[in-house]
C-alpha cells in the first residue's frame, strides 16, 4: 500500500496559490476546510482566505523555505510578498489599498485526513505588515522601549 506524501499537497496549495489557481488550491482541502488566522484569531474557508490576500495582493506569492510532516500534520514555513493594490478585509474592517510593497514571513500549520486538507493555522508578524503598509509606526527593540535610568 502506497503512502501518501502530504508534503506533496501542501506543496501544490502553494503552487496554486502562486499560480492564482483557487480552483486547484480548493481542490486539496474538503470543502467545509478553515483557515484561523491566528494573529486576528479569524477563522475563514479554506479559499476564502486564499481569495481574501490574492484579491488584496494581486502579485501575491510565498516563497517555501522549510516544509515538515509528521503524521497528519504538515508545517510550511514560508515568506510572503505582494503589492497592496486590493481591498484587505481586517478584523477592524477594511483597508484601502496602499500600493506599498510588503514581505512578511509566515508559518501555516495544516491538518490533513485521507489526502485532504480539513484544516490550517496561518501564523505571522501582524505587526510587520501592518508597519509595512504605513498603517502602524515600526516596532521598537526593547531597548527602546525602556524608560532611561534614574541618576
Amino acid at each position: 500500500m502506497a503512502t501518501l506524501d502530504l508534503t506533496a499537497i501542501v506543496r501544490d496549495v502553494i503552487d496554486a496559490f502562486n499560480a492564482k489557481d483557487l480552483d486547484k488550491l480548493a481542490s486539496c482541502a474538503y470543502p467545509d476546510a478553515k483557515t484561523l488566522n491566528v494573529p486576528y484569531d479569524v477563522k475563514l474557508g479554506f479559499r476564502e482566505d486564499a481569495e481574501m490576500w490574492i484579491r488584496a495582493f494581486p502579485d501575491a506569492t510565498c516563497e517555501l523555505t522549510s516544509l515538515i510532516g509528521q503524521g497528519d500534520c504538515v508545517i510550511a514555513e514560508f515568506t510572503g510578498r505582494g503589492t497592496h493594490t486590493g481591498l484587505l478585509k481586517g478584523p477592524t474592517g477594511d483597508l484601502a489599498p496602499t500600493g506599498r510593497k510588503v514581505e512578511v514571513p509566515c508559518v501555516q500549520v495544516f491538518k490533513l485526513r485521507s489526502g485532504k486538507i480539513t484544516e490550517s493555522r496561518m501564523y505571522f508578524d501582524a505587526a510587520t505588515l501592518l508597519s509595512q503598509l504605513g498603517l502602524r509606526a515600526p516596532a521598537q527593540g526593547r531597548e527602546a522601549a525602556a524608560p532611561p535610568p534614574v541618576h
